[in-house]
């Protein structure tokens, strides 16, 4: 198995999928832009794991540690390999701009009788 870190901005979070009694998985996105392009990697928590994205927003900067694993299957006398890339460790580094309460838009009162707008 090949451990990493990678840094980037949280780009998207599944929900907690339970696939048999005893395995849960929950994918996410890591938006990481580099020079020439922006690469989209998908990674999984899996089991006692799957709440290490809670704390983190999308739009968060983020460092994972994670390990990337390869399986081989074989159905039907066809051999087919699977890679997963499995985060263990997830830090939010800097969170993005959320609105505060101060600032974030308030519902303006409707007109008031005598204020022109309404006939009566």
């Amino acid at each position: 198995m090949l451990d990493f870190e990678i840094k980037g901005a949280l780009y998207a979070k599944g929900d907690e999928v339970q696939r048999t009694e005893t395995f849960k998985v929950r994918e996410f996105v890591v938006e990481i832009v580099g020079e020439r392009f922006t690469d989209y990697v998908k990674m999984q928590l899996t089991n006692d794991k799957c709440a290490l994205i809670d704390k983190a927003n999308v739009g968060d900067t983020i460092l994972v540690k994670a390990n990337l694993g390869g399986r081989k299957s074989l159905k039907d006398g066809k051999e087919s390999f699977f890679n997963a890339v499995n985060a263990w460790y997830i830090k939010v580094e800097n969170e993005a701009a959320h609105p505060s309460a101060a600032t974030q838009s308030q519902p303006q009162p409707g007109p008031q009788k005598g204020d022109g707008n309404l006939p009566f």
